[in-house]
């Protein structure tokens, strides 16, 4: 309808092989209640998809009606030539409706026309049940035409954007043996999945190691060890990009180096001394048969009177602790590699213990929240850390984690049905919170985190 709908944009209608194409999918609602608002979907067939960012909201103006935006973006890329079409784009979500609403949710007279007004919100959460819904967006032409051929250099390896690459080495003055660390790092815009290491030129005299690969937004970095073998090498070998460039429809090489090198040799081994006597020097004459009798204690025939002589060693505190210390650390050995086995074989264990560790962090973010007082950053920490907790506790993935998914496995594993209410009643109250045009109080954050509390302790205290 009007009120709500789903749009779906490509920023590059043609484009090539391995070329990054942004997409954006827009939610567009006009004084309506959303919520369990899933991520969106659309057939990508010839395409692979990069997961979507953070989702953006602000409002819009269209046609003189003033709308809630919530924005996601991504990326796609063709793997083979063609002509397609991409999508619809689908988000599935709940419109929160009155539960004496005897028309369907996209009533004009849904909301009163002052949104703030009236005694509608008094009880909201009691007087308003979800709708599902599955919007779908208009599709996308795309044409995904074939990197050329033409002019391809050799070193090319199939990577497709707009980049710069940065070379180093260190140490550059090394013994024969001694490691030498490069740094190859890829800067720009483009597909990343496409960009491999860096070619060297040449490697003879030295000993190679596979590289470790770092990727971050925009950057890729390599790091690679090279051993030199021999001193004659004088230089770590130059490394070359090449890449393809859509814009200016173009290959374009980078080449870094060489970079020079001081490499000598390693320490030769001390050779082997046998201990013996020096030639020439006469050895020492063993000393005289002392004469018999001198310094023999002779056995006495009485013991005399018996005194102690210092400290018992036994009885000391270092000797007991040289005792209990491998005890103790042997017990703290078995029950920690216990409970790494636990956390590996047992989920539910696992996930209780994950479950209670994202709480925390979670309950501390709050406590820090409700001084700034921003409802919406408020109250997507509190969706996150009961999205988080559940998620765990129950055993499926905490994205996909909803009001409707959280109570159908709760109601599974026969939790209290006032608690599954009270579950359902935050996410809405979140959902409320986070898209609709509800104002929200510091006494009302504050009785959610409340809300949130009891709920946990609940579940620490109960088997799921």
């Amino acid at each position: 309808g009007d009120r709500i709908y789903l749009t779906l944009f490509v920023d590059k209608p043609a484009a090539y092989v391995n070329e990054l194409i942004p997409v954006t999918v827009k939610l567009y609602v006009n004084r309506l209640n959303v919520s369990d608002i899933q991520l969106p979907s659309f057939d990508q067939e010839g395409f692979s998809k990069v997961e979507f960012k953070e989702p953006k909201q602000y409002r819009e103006r269209v046609g003189g009606m003033l709308f809630e935006v919530l924005e996601f973006k991504t990326s796609i890329f063709g793997t083979k030539p063609g002509d397609y079409r991409l999508g619809p784009a689908k988000i599935k979500c709940s419109v929160m409706v009155p539960r004496t609403a005897s028309r369907g949710p996209m009533a004009d007279d849904f909301f009163p026309s002052d949104p703030y007004g009236g005694s509608m919100f008094d009880d909201f959460f009691t007087r308003f049940e979800r709708y599902p819904l599955e919007l779908k967006s208009q599709e996308a032409q795309i044409v995904v035409s074939p990197i050329p051929a033409e002019g391809r250099p050799s070193s090319f390896m199939g990577a497709v954007g707009d980049y710069q690459f940065i070379f180093t080495a260190s140490p550059t003055k090394v013994k024969v043996g001694d490691p030498i660390t490069l740094h190859m790092d890829i800067n720009g815009t483009g597909n990343f999945n496409t960009v491999i290491i860096p070619r060297l030129d040449a490697t003879t005299g030295f000993k190679t190691y596979e590289p470790q690969v770092k990727t971050e937004e925009n950057r890729k970095s390599f790091t690679q060890v090279l051993i030199p073998e021999t001193e004659t090498v004088t230089q770590v070998p130059k490394a070359t990009f090449t890449y393809f460039d859509p814009n200016a429809r173009e290959y374009k090489s980078i080449t870094q180096g060489p970079i020079p090198l001081q490499v000598d040799k390693g320490k030769d081994e001390a050779p082997s001394q046998v201990i013996g006597p020096t030639p020439g020097i006469q050895a020492p004459a063993p000393a005289k048969e002392a004469d018999l009798g001198r310094d023999i204690i002779y056995i006495k025939e009485s013991p005399g009177i018996w005194f102690t002589r210092g400290k018992v060693y036994y009885k000391t505190t270092t000797f007991l602790a040289a005792i209990l210390l491998p005890l103790i650390l042997f017990a703290a050995h078995y029950i920690f590699r216990r409970r790494q086995t636990r956390l590996k074989s047992d989920t539910a264990y696992s996930g209780r213990i994950m479950a209670f560790r994202s709480s925390r962090a979670g309950l501390k973010a709050l406590s820090g929240q409700l001084k700034s007082a921003d409802p919406k950053v408020f109250y997507k920490t509190l969706f996150n850390t009961l999205q988080n907790y559940l998620g765990h506790r129950l055993h499926i993935p905490p994205a996909g984690v909803t009001a409707d998914t959280a109570a159908s496995g709760l109601i599974a594993r026969e939790v209290d049905p006032a608690m599954v209410s009270k579950v359902k009643k935050l996410f809405t109250a979140c959902d409320t919170a986070r898209f609709a045009f509800l104002q929200v109080g510091d006494m009302k954050m504050r009785d959610d985190k409340k809300e949130l509390e009891d709920i946990i302790k609940y579940f620490e205290r109960k088997k799921i």
